[in-house]
């Protein structure tokens, strides 16, 4: 589904993989897995996913969600392994499915696909030609620096960091953020 020139693919990984990693399980959503609604049974955490997918491409072996009426045909009508869905939904599902029954089918969706294809993580340094760094700022290890950007003296900016477009670092230590506009 996705291009492997924008996207570093991972896995495949099992449904309880998936779930762990999204912090959600049996204690968290008691009675909420299960096949269709009219045959609910245990979930199924050895289903193995190799991806994630649109309802309407989905086949055995993808994981997808459903949040808007307008694809309820294509709930109705999905090969997908398993699908995030609302209570109000989890009657749509069909056989063969395993349904996840979530809040936020949208935001879990988007959690998951982040296994999947996780973030590519670059040790190089960028910093656009605008942009003005002090000599005595800290920048870790592949930062991103964009136009007109200003990192003044002693300022820190963590690993792995973006800043972008007129942004102004004076000081302040900046980790595990996304400095951006």
């Amino acid at each position: 589904m996705t291009d492997p020139r924008f996207f570093q693919t991972a896995g495949p990984f099992t449904l309880g993989d998936v779930l762990e990693h999204l912090g959600l399980g049996p204690d968290i959503l008691p009675g909420t897995f299960g096949r269709s609604a009219d045959t609910p049974t245990e979930v199924d955490y050895d289903l193995l996913l190799t991806d994630v997918a649109p309802l309407s491409e989905a086949d055995p072996g993808h994981l997808s969600f459903f949040h808007n009426s307008a694809y309820a045909e294509a709930l109705r009508t999905t090969r997908a392994g398993a699908v995030f869905v609302t209570p109000d939904a989890e009657t749509l599902v069909p056989a063969g499915v395993t349904r996840i029954v979530v809040q936020d089918p949208y935001r879990c969706f988007g959690q998951a696909a982040t296994l999947f294809h996780p973030p590519t993580v670059t040790t190089e340094t960028i910093i656009d030609p605008s942009a003005q760094v002090s000599p005595d700022a800290q920048l870790g290890a592949g930062v991103n620096i964009g136009p007109f950007v200003h990192i003044g003296a002693g300022a820190q900016v963590g690993a792995h960091e973006a800043a972008r477009t007129t942004h102004i670092i004076d000081r302040p230590t900046h980790q595990n953020c996304d400095i951006t506009d």
